[in-house]
């Protein structure tokens, strides 16, 4: 279960949980909080809460909290099939050292074959995000990184055909964090046939073809 905390004034206020679907920035929308910058992101047993710096709305957002539903192109559902509600918590980093901004390329094992991304995955049962950031980048790149701030919190929803070609309410709820290398080494991907199929130290960090929704949002994560 997701759950989101509004915290201000040096003092956090009630904990909302965030419903299937939903962005936790507007559920704490709905209850008159205005989220700005994340603060952090704990494990409770298998939970996962958030906290933002957050200051009172001027009124209440009344809209509905869940976030854009996608649907896979084409898709096709049989009559009487549900989909399986499904959510998946990943944690990803920003990682920056004297050689550059680390990339990793994506496998045939994904949708977006031979795209770029950030390093990063999947949490596994009661993780703590910042575990998964060390662990992760470590598989997919060979390199330890020393963990900082919480920088974005993001969400996607869509209902599509899994890879066993069940159908699937999915959503991904997304922590993306900074962090340093202070040894960088030649990348070398432990990960093998999983999903990433290379990993780069990148000068220009605009020379590759980055998968969404890195694109839009690696200049902000840059410049954070």
């Amino acid at each position: 279960m997701l759950y989101v905390v509004a915290h201000q004034d040096e003092q956090s206020t009630s904990e909302f949980a965030v419903p299937h679907g939903a962005e936790p920035q507007r559920v704490l929308a709905q209850h008159g909080w205005q989220a700005g910058q994340p603060i952090e992101a704990t494990r409770r047993g298998d939970d996962l809460v958030i906290t933002f710096r957050a200051t009172p709305a001027l009124r209440t957002d009344a809209r509905r909290v869940g976030s854009t539903v996608r649907r896979d192109r084409d898709l096709v559902v049989r009559p009487g099939e549900t989909p399986m509600v499904k959510q998946r918590l990943a944690a990803y980093a920003i990682v920056q050292s004297a050689r550059g901004v680390l990339a990793t390329q994506y496998s045939a094992r994904t949708a977006v074959e031979a795209r770029w991304g950030l390093p990063g995955g999947g949490m596994d049962p009661g993780e703590d995000p910042r575990d998964t950031v060390r662990r992760e980048v470590w598989e997919e790149t060979g390199q330890d990184v020393t963990v900082g701030d919480l920088l974005e919190v993001g969400t996607s929803h869509w209902i599509g055909r899994g890879p066993d070609g069940a159908l699937e309410d999915f959503q991904a709820v997304r922590l993306t964090y900074r962090a340093t290398c202070p040894r960088p080494i030649d990348t070398v991907v432990h990960d093998i046939d999983g999903t990433t199929a290379d990993a780069r130290w990148l000068t220009n960090p605009y020379e590759v073809d980055w998968a969404d929704p890195w694109r839009a949002r690696l200049p902000h994560l840059l410049q954070a």
